[in-house]
């Protein structure tokens, strides 16, 4: 028997199955060694994926941490504000609210109306105030909140729309000023009044 490419001529039948036998062998073990390969490959890109996953969650955990951080510093920055504003305001009150006094001359109450006179008694102006009315029986009815400022030393006759009907037996009146742009309500330093019908 003659094979190309190869210059041994095999007569022998021996010969001729050990050839077979190599021949099979090699083309078996070139089959395997590919199909290793597309193996090895597809194995390779698997461990690509898995080497990547860690990176993704390190990167999602940082983002969820610097979310919650900027969360908690605008959190902590306004409650810090607003805390500040308040110890102003107590501050504030019990400074500047003592150079606040107010004084009711008059007040009557008819058609709905309350007429009252008041005077600003002390040398701080007053930016506002806020008029407390009670019923007969002492119970407050409403508060009537108004703009009207006072300077020092100043009487103002003022006619306050109250919309009530009912019998009104007294008036309280709470100065308000303001101290670098915070207004304070200076509740301890009311003037109080009863409240005859005009």
């Amino acid at each position: 028997m003659n094979r190309i490419g190869n210059s041994k001529t095999l007569n022998n039948p021996e010969e001729q199955k050990t050839e077979r036998y190599l021949s099979s062998n090699y083309r078996s073990s070139r089959y395997q060694s590919s199909e290793q390969i597309s193996h090895n490959k597809h194995l390779k890109k698997g461990l690509g994926k898995k080497a990547i996953s860690p990176y993704v969650s390190w990167i999602l955990i940082m983002a969820f941490v610097v979310a919650i951080s900027a969360f908690m510093y605008s959190f902590m920055t306004g409650y810090t504000k607003d805390t500040t504003k308040d110890i102003k305001k107590q501050v504030y009150n019990a400074d500047e609210c003592r150079s606040v006094s107010l004084n009711i001359l008059s007040a009557c109450h008819a058609s709905g109306y309350l007429n009252i006179t008041v005077q600003n008694t002390n040398y701080l102006r007053i930016t506002g105030m806020d008029f407390r009315l009670y019923d007969k029986n002492k119970k407050p009815i409403q508060t009537n909140t108004t703009e009207i400022p006072m300077n020092p030393n100043r009487i103002k006759e003022l006619s306050i729309n109250t919309g009530i009907t009912t019998t009104v037996s007294r008036v309280d009146v709470i100065p308000r000023i303001k101290k670098d742009n915070l207004e304070i309500i200076c509740g301890e330093q009311k003037a109080q009044k009863e409240v005859t019908t005009c």
